[in-house]
């Protein structure tokens, strides 16, 4: 629900409700701009479906709030609590904030699997949203809710997790008290088409595109349309031997 500016009558009101489609039984939400077009977009955690749905801001007109259709990506079971943070350090110098994902699930969808958080890095480029394979992190007890801040300026985002139990949690930043200390590591951004970060795109690259083919794999659609296709294929033989689009 949208509430419309008015100046002259400062009373609360809203206009009707937009009801968008994500995964089943959304239990946490995160907005941020996430593919650095200056428009929040929208990310929901799914716990009957094990799932995050990523809702594009597609607004061009004033008063008329518009979503891409979600896209929708494979967490571990019962994923809970979800934050959103430039986690790898990788937002580029005078551009919008490289959001990553950070969420609590379990490390695989069988109920006995650990909870973890899962970090979902951002390599977006040129105004693409590209969300790579899930990191997971393993903390104390059983995460079940995060937050996400900047504890140490100077170190980037942070992730504090509760856990049951009682058990806090620091990841990233510098020693406090005595929590316990996950540094967080940058890692390598791939240039768009070298799906496996070896530098080259290559045979390597063209195999998980024809292994995910049809599906929605977040690795493999590299074009984000919610499909494996015939475009991703055009778009890994077009930087063939090159080290991808950047």
């Amino acid at each position: 629900m949208r509430q419309p500016p008015d100046p002259k009558n400062p009373s609360v009101s809203f206009s009707d409700a937009l009801n968008l489609t994500v995964g089943d039984d959304p239990v946490d939400l995160v907005t941020g701009d996430l593919d650095g077009d200056g428009r929040t977009d929208i990310t929901t955690v799914n716990r009957l479906s094990n799932s995050v749905s990523v809702l594009l801001n597609r607004t061009t007109t004033t008063g008329e709030a518009t979503f891409a259709p979600a896209v929708t990506l494979p967490t571990g079971g019962e994923p809970q609590s979800i934050v959103l943070g430039d986690f790898d350090q990788d937002t580029a110098t005078g551009e919008p904030a490289d959001l990553d994902l950070a969420l609590t699930a379990r490390a695989t969808t069988e109920p006995d699997a650990p909870r973890v958080i899962k970090v979902l890095r951002n390599d977006r480029a040129n105004g693409v949203l590209a969300l790579a394979p899930a990191d997971d992190i393993a903390v104390p007890g059983a995460p079940k809710l995060i937050v996400a801040d900047e504890f140490d300026p100077v170190a980037g985002a942070d992730i504090v997790s509760l856990s049951l139990g009682g058990a806090l949690t620091f990841k990233g930043g510098a020693p406090v008290a005595t929590a316990s200390l996950l540094p967080s590591q940058s890692k390598p951004k791939c240039a768009l088409g070298d799906l496996n970060c070896d530098g080259t795109v290559d045979a390597n690259d063209l195999a998980v595109v024809l292994a995910a083919w049809g599906t929605n794999d977040p690795q493999a659609d590299i074009d984000r349309s919610g499909t494996v296709d015939a475009s991703d294929l055009a778009f890994i033989l077009a930087n063939w031997g090159s080290g991808g689009a950047t």
